[in-house]
């Protein structure tokens, strides 16, 4: 299979790094061809300007964008390696998808209803959290970041949402709870 894996974090001796270390082992385990966006190393410009908005509905996409495009087109499966911050994923990443996942690319319109065109795509998130799964899911955040996620941007570009893992209280995470998180990558791929 052949992923695109978007990973979205500046630090390099982050939890999130080790997390892509574990999904590059996992691909490599099973002999899927991959590639590695590191937004923050490549230092990509997230910010959508009015001139790329108005391009898009001229077809007059930025080089970087089309880029992505491409890779996205060849992939099968997208992985997305994130830390949640304030309630979402970082501003690069969101940026991302805002200069990327664009008009006549990952959606378009037809009959006053929106048509996802990413269909033969699906979509893995990990997401690092500073707080517990449960402190988050008492309090509702789990279920209205996951509804914000699947619909206005997964299901809204057809992507086939395959998982999205939560791995919580990473701050306080011991190695034997590393462990869980770890294994719990494993299983997204079994």
């Amino acid at each position: 299979m052949k992923t695109l894996i978007l990973y979205a974090h500046p630090a390099q001796k982050s939890f999130n790094r080790q997390v892509l270390r574990k999904v590059e082992e996992e691909l490599n385990g099973r002999n899927d061809s991959y590639v590695v966006r590191d937004l923050y190393a490549m230092g990509f410009n997230s910010v959508l300007t009015q001139d790329e908005i108005d391009g898009v509905k001229h077809k007059r996409i930025a080089d970087d964008v089309k880029e992505e495009q491409r890779l996205i087109s060849e992939a099968e499966r997208i992985i997305m390696i994130f830390p949640l911050w304030w309630g979402g994923m970082p501003a690069i990443l969101r940026g991302y998808i805002d200069r990327v996942f664009t008009y006549g690319f990952a959606y378009t319109y037809e009959e006053e209803a929106s048509v996802g065109l990413l269909t033969d795509k699906k979509v893995v998130v990990f997401c690092s959290t500073g707080t517990s799964v449960e402190e988050m899911t008492s309090t509702g955040l789990i279920s209205s970041i996951c509804q914000v996620w699947e619909e206005a941007i997964f299901k809204f570009c057809g992507l086939n949402i395959d998982d999205i893992s939560f791995l919580s209280a990473v701050p306080s995470a011991d190695e034997e709870m590393r462990d869980v998180f770890f294994n719990q990558i494993e299983k997204v791929f079994e």
